[in-house]
């Protein structure tokens, strides 16, 4: 039997996203603040000095082949090339970028946005709605704190059912599971093809949001994907009987008309032919921090290029990049995961693109013999959109400057007298 869960695996991802247990296996963004700057040239490519080494570990949330927003970003942490096993060769190359995006238009500046800091312990209008709609009964509770103290509550019901409270604001609700592999086919129960069936749980999804409390200014539909169930008919080896056993409807964040992205943009509902299994609300409540500087869509890409190990260009196999192309840059806020403390909600250029290459040949002496070419593979990046602040003391080192000119140039008037 196979569990095939196509797009639904998205969705999924965010449930890891919201256990507690599972904080430090989760990817993080990088903030991309690289050394660089400038404007793309005329030709639109340009060459940086890039180390790729095969052989690295897989790179957490790299792959976007399904949804580019599913985990956030590569890996924060830059790769210790020392940990590279010496039988594995390090190829040094000089990847050429191009760039086939067009610039966005963005404004000069932009609202930061300062997150609301929520007690888990006093619950929240949601959770109370949530409890009411569903009769859920809490029976037991249990605390999960830090050193800036509690940093999740969950509690569960008799019959099996669990709601988490995160300190970000963050609600996680769920049924004994999500979906069964045993349960009745979704599309047979309700006599709808796979058209038809996202329109009704769509509906269902927004008539749950409007109850509970949960609907917001700037949600707006992003997915509907289904859980599939594939086994293997008894009288024959080759045909498979495939049964669609739950849905999921995601809705994305707008905020002053910038997409929200990252694990923390998103709200999903899930269902199965008896109803709702699952409710996971990730966005925080936030409000406006100050107005910030926005450095352009081009210098944000130059730098990006020009940064020493862009670490969304590792491949997650044993490959070499030798070309990338940049097919879209946009301006977007990044939500970290729901069960992750984050102060202020800053902008990002969102980079993405394609990457080719080659994968070496058994001979580390030459890997190039016998190598074979690798299949594109898409790669992205979070370039940080905010005007870097001038370092402390800079503007007193400044004055001291100009007043030291000021006395020298009195000092040459006054011998010239």
């Amino acid at each position: 039997m196979l569990i095939q869960l196509r797009s639904f695996l998205s969705a999924m991802i965010f449930l890891a996203l919201a256990t507690a247990s599972q904080a430090d296996q989760t990817a993080q963004v990088s903030t991309g603040l690289l050394d660089g700057g400038g404007v793309l040239d005329g030709s639109l490519s340009t060459g940086g000095p890039i180390v790729t080494l095969p052989g690295l570990p897989s790179v957490p949330g790299v792959d976007l082949s399904v949804d580019p927003d599913d985990t956030g970003a590569s890996d924060e942490k830059a790769k210790d090339l020392d940990l590279v096993p010496g039988t594995i060769p390090k190829i040094d190359v000089l990847p050429i970028f191009s760039v086939s995006a067009e610039m966005p238009k963005v404004p000069d500046t932009l609202m930061s946005l300062k997150v609301i800091p929520h007690d888990p312990m006093k619950g929240s209008s949601v959770q109370t709605e949530l409890a009411n709609h569903l009769a859920f009964e809490a029976r037991t509770m249990g605390v999960d704190e830090d050193q800036a103290g509690t940093s999740a509550v969950m509690y569960t019901d008799a019959e099996g059912r669990s709601m988490e409270i995160f300190r970000s604001g963050a609600l996680f609700y769920m049924e004994e599971e999500l979906f069964s592999e045993k349960a009745s086919d979704l599309l047979a129960s309700l006599r709808l093809d796979r058209d038809s069936a996202k329109k009704h749980f769509t509906a269902k999804a927004e008539d749950f949001l409007g109850k509970v409390g949960a609907a917001q200014g700037g949600h707006f539909l992003k997915d509907v994907s289904f859980a599939e169930v594939k086994t293997m008919r008894r009288d024959s080896q080759s045909d498979e009987e495939v049964k669609v056993v739950a849905a999921a409807v995601q809705y994305g964040l707008e905020i002053g008309g910038v997409p929200a992205w990252g694990p923390g943009a998103k709200t999903t509902v899930y269902f199965d032919a008896e109803g709702i299994t699952g409710f996971y609300d990730a966005t925080r409540k936030f409000e406006a921090a100050e107005e910030v500087k926005l450095v352009s869509p081009a210098e944000a890409v130059s730098s990006y290029i020009k940064g020493d190990v862009p670490r969304s260009i590792l491949r997650q196999h044993t490959g070499v990049v030798d070309n990338a192309v940049i097919e879209d840059v946009s301006l977007v806020y990044y939500m970290d995961a729901g069960n992750r403390d984050q102060e202020i909600i800053d902008p990002y250029y969102l980079i993405q693109g394609t990457m080719y290459g080659w994968n070496p040949g058994p001979d580390s002496a030459d890997p190039r013999r016998d190598s074979k070419n690798a299949e594109p593979a898409p790669f992205m990046w979070l370039e940080r959109a905010v005007v870097p602040a001038p370092e402390p003391g800079s503007a007193l080192q400044l004055a001291a400057g100009l007043f030291a000119l000021i006395g020298l140039s009195r000092a040459r008037g006054s011998r010239t007298r």
